[in-house]
């Protein structure tokens, strides 16, 4: 692709859809390469301090003096949240969600023994823990007996 060559315009020359073309290619060819870095500026002055955040306190006693107005506390042992307002701690909810129900019994199903495939008398001894935890857990019909 040949070298970009700038256009020189003359008063009253009529703009071309091929001159146009020419400057959009010379502008996509232009390789730009960054120049040298320039020396380190000064520091800043330093800024303003910010705002304090609010912020999350966590205990199992409502605190007296800590914290400040629009912090939170979480008490823990029973999920009351607090929040300071005006110096003092104000309950303003529980985040504790209700018991649920209970869920359904576990069910194992095709599980009638266990075989030792090899392992000597220490084997066979767990093997034959194991198969009596089984028929006990059918015969009080925690398990499915097929």
């Amino acid at each position: 692709m040949a070298a970009y060559e700038k256009q020189t315009w003359s008063d009253g020359e009529t703009i071309t859809k091929e001159k146009l073309n020419h400057i959009e290619e010379g502008i996509t060819n232009i390789e730009l390469t960054p120049g040298p870095a320039g020396p380190k500026g000064e520091t800043g002055d330093p800024g303003a301090a910010g705002t304090n955040g609010l912020g999350w306190l966590f205990g199992t006693n409502i605190p007296n003096s800590e914290g400040r107005d629009g912090d939170l506390y979480l008490k823990t042992d029973n999920f009351d949240v607090y929040k300071k307002v005006s110096g003092s701690w104000q309950k303003i909810g529980n985040i504790k969600g209700a018991q649920g129900p209970k869920g359904a019994d576990a069910v194992i199903n095709k599980l009638n023994k266990v075989d030792a495939l090899d392992g000597g008398a220490e084997v066979a001894a767990v093997v034959t823990a194991f198969n009596n935890l089984i028929a006990d857990l059918k015969a009080k019909e925690l398990m499915n007996s097929n």
